[in-house]
């Protein structure tokens, strides 16, 4: 992956809307695996949203194909009627392109519940 791009990755507790859960992420040394460590323990019994911003980009310039296995691994394209309120108070429209995907979606969401 390219530099930076840990930018475009968030985890929101609830959904996207939810509040933001602070987390470091630091790349492997071949930039190919990113670890995203949550700054204090996840609730349990609780939903959280894994947000992948739809405008990562390889080390190559190549865009992150989440097509071949995102909705395989329970990605959903994050698109029009998602899009409602705020993605963690922010406006969907004050983001970056990085979270922009060429399909017109603005990346893909992976939601799992805690223990």
């Amino acid at each position: 992956m390219t530099s930076g791009m840990e930018q475009y990755v968030d985890l929101h507790r609830g959904d996207l809307a939810g509040p933001e859960v602070p987390m470091t992420c630091a790349w492997s040394p071949d930039r190919a695996q990113l670890t995203c460590t949550p700054g204090s323990p996840l609730a349990s019994r609780t939903t959280y949203a894994l947000h992948l911003g739809g405008g990562m980009m390889s080390a190559g310039g190549l865009a992150v194909d989440y097509t071949t296995h995102g909705p395989g691994m329970g990605g959903q394209w994050i698109m029009g009627g998602m899009m409602t309120g705020t993605h963690g108070g922010m406006g969907w429209g004050m983001m970056g392109s990085g979270w922009r995907n060429a399909n017109g979606s603005y990346g893909m969401v992976f939601t799992f519940t805690t223990p």
